[in-house]
């Protein structure tokens, strides 16, 4: 299962009924899908994931606006 026009590539092995699916996504979601989707596959009795998310995680530091002293008396 290689998926066109994407930058993910999910591979898909078969041996025996055991379906062993590798590659990398985005989203854990579609890791998940992957998997429903093999499982489906007539003949497929057990399916092995092991596609890795690829993580995209962005940091910024908060904005932090310099308190009034007024803002800090009871």
């Amino acid at each position: 299962m290689v998926s066109r026009g994407s930058p993910h590539k999910v591979i898909a092995e078969a041996d025996a009924g055991v379906v062993t699916l590798r590659g990398v996504v985005d989203q854990a979601y579609q890791k998940s899908y992957a998997e429903a989707v093999a499982r489906r596959v007539p003949g497929v009795v057990d399916v092995r994931n092991n596609i890795t998310i690829r993580f995209s995680v962005e940091f910024s530091r908060p904005t932090l606006q310099p308190s009034s002293p007024t803002s800090l008396r009871r």
